[in-house]
């Protein structure tokens, strides 16, 4: 009896190490996704040159958002930024190909 609940003991201490020691999730927010996109913004705005450093933060936000909630979260935040900062539609279409980036979608009024 002594040796089953020591095995248990065990387990649980184990399990909780895990848990506590494990890597927490990191959701983005939409204050790390402008950031990364605001060298952006003269491009998106008025086709301006795409730079080195907006096309650092694409790449950034590309290769560090894997899962598809924060993908879409990062997706959420740009297009609800889309009237606010007075990007225009077609070039923020094509911001992502001007960086070698082909992420597969494409972002609409509708």
């Amino acid at each position: 009896m002594a040796t089953s609940k020591t095995l248990v003991n065990a387990a649980l201490l184990i399990f909780l190490v895990i848990a506590v020691t494990a890597p927490e999730a990191r959701a983005i927010n939409c204050g790390q996704v402008m950031q990364r996109m605001l060298p952006c913004l003269g491009y998106l705005r008025n086709g301006r040159t795409v730079s080195s450093g907006c096309c650092d933060g694409v790449r950034s936000l590309n290769s560090g958002i894997r899962a598809t909630p924060e993908r879409q979260q990062a997706c959420v935040c740009f297009i609800q930024a889309i009237p606010a900062y007075g990007i225009n539609y077609d070039f923020a279409n094509s911001l992502a190909g001007k960086c070698g980036i082909n992420l597969g979608i494409t972002i609409s009024k509708s």
